[in-house]
């Protein structure tokens, strides 16, 4: 008991530390000027920064035993963008799948649309209404760590940049769609 109960403690703490990271992530993205810094902006390898993205989750991959499926095609697709916001989208997709992901991932690439896929789990319990929802986590029995703001984030951020994003479900498969008009 003296061994297992510290160990609980830590993980609960590693929890909340989680949490609080992704609502300070939030209130600083709902905090930010509405007009992006000019200085900020740059012109943007979208499929590069993804790549570069994967492979810092790769370890993560790796230890959940996970080898993702991708395909991120031939041909440039740019985006004129803050490149921290659009990492910043990019993480917050990978770990969503990470965190709530139950097996098979593919990341893949049709025009100027990528697509992030995964297996949910058996109840298949997510609302594609809500997911961008602050605060909202399908899994009601609240067994999975997060508060609810990852793809709330990602929403704030892709609006801000003109991204189009959605999510949907279908056959046990959950996929989140960032649609980058090519950037001329």
């Amino acid at each position: 008991e003296r061994e297992r109960l510290p160990r609980l403690a830590e993980g609960r703490l590693d929890a909340m530390r989680g949490m609080l990271d992704q609502l300070f992530d939030y209130t600083k993205v709902l905090s930010a000027t509405s007009a992006p810094d000019k200085d900020a902006l740059e012109r943007i390898d979208v499929v590069a920064l993804l790549s570069s993205v994967m492979l810092g989750h790769y370890p993560s991959f790796a230890k959940a035993n996970i080898e993702p499926a991708v395909d991120l095609g031939d041909g440039d697709l740019f985006l004129t963008a803050d490149p921290a916001s659009l990492r910043r989208v990019f993480d917050n997709a990978l770990g969503n799948i990470l965190v709530h992901g139950q097996g098979d991932v593919c990341v893949r690439r049709k025009g100027s649309v990528i697509l992030f896929s995964n297996a949910m789990d058996a109840s298949g319990n997510v609302n594609c209404d809500l997911v961008f929802r602050r605060f909202y986590r399908g899994d009601a029995s609240r067994s999975a760590t997060g508060a609810g703001l990852g793809l709330a984030v990602v929403k704030e951020l892709c609006d801000e940049m003109g991204v189009g994003v959605s999510a949907s479900a279908s056959d046990g498969v959950f996929t989140l769609a960032l649609d980058f008009l090519i950037d001329r």
